[in-house]
């Protein structure tokens, strides 16, 4: 019973989409001249006007930066152990004042790292908790209806009740499992960005070189390949600014996936945000 109630519950989100590939530059991230240029960007998250970045030093220090896109309001940079590889945030009053943000610890392979944040504090930003999976993580994303967490273990995705997760942690079971397609699975692939919203997984794969192939691909909660994309986002600027093209973390604002583009050199990342994706219903 409670496979068939998944079921019905996972295809009413399955709507019927269209898919429109874009390459929007949306804005230039001036994010050096508070951290350094050799900090990597990892993952976009986003309340109403808020944008708010992670970024790392070798996985060293985790520097969280809000801003309008325009101009930075709020950095604070924790000694902690941390990727920060994607980013995702979950609201925890009713005005969104205060809020959690997920992403992957470095601390353990198989943890996941909840942030408190409280936008009225002087530092407002704290470690809530840390909750460990009997599974070497790779990949962590929160779902857009905050119902799911979606990871990467090794070449699959494990989707699970992120309620389940919080209540009990390495008790918890993925709710769907498949293995990613074999094109994702090959070494030059990492996976850089992870998103679920209406039943459908998105994922960015590709390496930070110039010459490596970028995709965007969709799959079904049961790991159906839905639609797959060759990115060339960002690519003409990474070429005339030095070796480096990257794409890190993917975020929907309403029917708008977003990501974020890096090149540079080494110790000078540029970074910057576009727009690859437009659902239509």
């Amino acid at each position: 019973m409670r496979f068939l109630f998944l079921f019905f519950l996972f295809y009413n989100f399955a709507y019927a989409i269209s898919f429109s590939h874009t390459n929007k530059l949306v804005a230039k991230l001036d994010f050096n001249k508070f951290s350094g240029g050799g900090n990597v960007l990892q993952g976009i998250a986003h309340i109403d006007n808020l944008w708010i970045f992670s970024q790392t030093s070798n996985n060293k220090e985790l520097h969280f930066t809000f801003t309008n896109l325009k101009q930075v309001s709020y950095r604070e940079t924790l000694k902690y152990k941390s990727h920060g590889q994607d980013l995702d945030l979950i609201c925890t009053n009713k005005h969104c004042s205060k809020f959690d943000l997920v992403t992957l610890s470095n601390n353990h392979d198989n943890n996941i790292a909840i942030f408190s944040v409280d936008l009225k504090k002087k530092h407002k930003i704290r470690l809530k908790k840390e909750i460990s999976l009997h599974e070497k993580i790779r990949t962590v994303s929160l779902s857009v209806n905050k119902q799911y967490l979606v990871l990467k273990v090794c070449n699959d995705i494990e989707i699970f009740s992120y309620r389940e997760i919080i209540n009990q942690q390495g008790n918890a079971r993925p709710i769907f499992k498949f293995h990613l397609n074999l094109l994702q699975q090959k070494k030059d692939q990492w996976l850089q960005g992870l998103i679920m919203k209406d039943g459908y997984i998105y994922t960015i794969s590709g390496n930070n070189k110039l010459s490596g192939k970028k995709y965007l691909v969709i799959y079904d909660m049961y790991g159906m390949e839905v639609k797959q994309f060759v990115l060339k986002t960002g690519k003409k600027y990474a070429q005339k600014e030095g070796l480096k093209w990257e794409l890190e973390g993917l975020d929907f604002h309403g029917n708008k996936l977003y990501t974020s583009v890096m090149s540079g050199k080494n110790g000078h990342n540029i970074k910057r945000v576009y727009q690859i994706l437009e659902l239509k219903y």
